[in-house]
């Protein structure tokens, strides 16, 4: 009876290893494909365009997707403060031109910060 409990024991603790081992290496392996798709994603901001329609003041700003994999923006910050956090799908090689509402003066140099889903980022300074 001993040996019986043991070995019932035994084999619920290799099932419950291998299913626990199974998660894990799914975690890593999912958390490596992120970092390698982290590596292949590149963009560039291609222009910043800052204008005003009546009240309201406005910075198109348009991004260049130069890496080989789909980027999605996240985040679009105006001298760190965030001012666009809709979402944006660019296909590789393609661009996309964003719209961002900020308060901007002329002649000055504003911080342009972008951030993708996968945490890359880009930061310039552009002269409004």
């Amino acid at each position: 009876m001993l040996v019986a409990a043991v070995g019932i024991m035994g084999s619920g603790l290799v099932a419950w290893s291998n299913s626990s081992f199974s998660i894990a290496q799914q975690k890593i392996a999912n958390s490596t494909d992120s970092k390698i798709n982290m590596i292949r994603e590149n963009f560039v901001l291609e222009d910043v365009w800052f204008y005003s329609q009546g009240p309201t003041d406005y910075a198109n700003v348009t991004i260049r997707n130069t890496g080989n994999v789909a980027i999605k923006i996240s985040h679009i910050y105006v001298n760190n403060t965030q001012v666009w956090n809709t979402g944006q799908m660019i296909n590789a090689t393609e661009a996309e031109t964003i719209r961002a509402t900020f308060n901007w003066e002329p002649n000055n140099l504003q911080s342009i910060w972008v951030k993708t889903t996968r945490d890359s980022q880009v930061k310039q300074i552009w002269k409004s």
